[in-house]
């Protein structure tokens, strides 16, 4: 097994393909390669070098960067739309080789962590008349700017292929993109595709795709090249394997546990190591053992009040609440919404 080499800081190895795209953006905007790469810890000639990987807090500095001197609200939607299906590496190629969406949907889904090294994941879920993609993105610590912007991207970059792929481009197709936070400014209609709807102040972040769109066949089908480019993902997905990653690992030992959640300490001892040297890892990493937990906690809330029926009392003991009250006020802080709100609107949401 290889290992993954990773230039740049961070836990997570992000595909420089992603910042290359950053920088060409930029540079049609004035703004020259050493001003994107200020403070990165990256060298110049990383935009040259096909297939390496950089540290996830490089990528958000590169980002920060962009996005203070240019301070256009709807850049992140500008350049998620510009990540072609050339821009995601053997997973895109893997992609415009299925037989259908639904076939590129799984592939995503499962090798999404080739591409963000594990920080952001993708989970697919099916509705009656939809397919759904939610988006759990890397919590990154005090920094909306930087997070909204790879959300922003990451959805309509995968809209916008999704619609070339299935040629519906110019077609009235009935979309959805789902946002977890709110914004103060309005999105051109000349920005997004027929049909697409945004929504914001949702409890996740997600995007829908009608479902007789996602069995629809693809004209550039090809199973050996699917097969093939698999190969090459399971064998990246076997050098990420390679990297320790304690958020990764402690995200990990979160889930293997049942009713209450692990204290910090708890979790150093499952992981051989002591809580001091655990919290300055993560925040080494751009994270901190609350914001895991309060990560992992919302993601089963929020599965929770979409598969079952149990009652607010049931889901608050299942996730280690002293009761009902202090499950709603924690969820409406991470969602904005009560948990009973949130329930209803996503039985509306299915139901439309």
């Amino acid at each position: 097994m290889g290992r993954l080499e990773m230039a740049g800081y961070g836990e997570y190895p992000v595909a420089v393909d992603y910042l290359v795209a950053l920088q060409e953006f930029a540079a049609e905007r004035g703004i020259p390669p050493q001003v994107v790469l200020n403070e990165t810890g990256l060298p110049l000639n990383v935009l040259i070098q096909t297939g390496a990987r950089i540290g996830h807090l490089s990528m958000d500095q590169a980002v920060r960067n962009v996005v203070k001197i240019l301070d256009d609200p709807l850049l992140a939607i500008e350049y998620g739309k510009r990540l072609t299906i050339s821009k995601h590496g053997v997973l895109g190629f893997a992609a415009q080789s299925s037989s259908t969406l639904m076939d590129a949907a799984h592939l995503i889904e499962q090798y999404m962590k080739t591409r963000s090294g594990s920080g952001d994941e993708f989970e697919l879920l099916i509705r009656e008349d939809y397919v759904c993609f939610r988006l759990y993105p890397l919590e990154r610590m005090d920094d909306s700017r930087v997070s909204q912007f790879h959300i922003l991207a990451t959805l309509f970059s995968i809209e916008t292929i999704a619609r070339w792929l299935s040629g519906t481009q110019t077609k009235q197709v009935d979309t959805k993109i789902l946002l977890s936070f709110d914004v103060t400014y309005t999105v051109p209609v000349s920005m997004l595709s027929p049909g697409l709807q945004l929504t914001f102040n949702a409890a996740a972040n997600e995007l829908w795709f009608p479902i007789g769109l996602m069995h629809t066949n693809l004209p550039h089908a090809s199973p050996a090249l699917v097969t093939a480019a698999q190969e090459k993902c399971e064998a990246e997905m076997d050098m990420l394997s390679s990297i320790n990653s304690i958020a990764a690992a402690v995200r990990h030992q979160i889930r293997q546990q049942t009713g209450r959640l692990p204290t910090i300490e708890q979790i150093a001892d499952q992981l051989n190591l002591s809580s001091r040297t655990l919290k300055r890892r993560l925040s080494e990493a751009g994270t901190s053992y609350q914001h895991l937990k309060d990560s992992e906690r919302f993601r089963k809330a929020i599965a929770l009040l979409e598969t079952g029926r149990d009652s607010l009392e049931v889901i608050a003991d299942t996730l280690g609440y002293s009761d009902a009250s202090n499950f709603s006020k924690a969820f409406k802080n991470w969602s904005g919404v009560m948990p009973g709100e949130y329930r209803e609107k996503h039985l509306k949401n299915v139901a439309e």
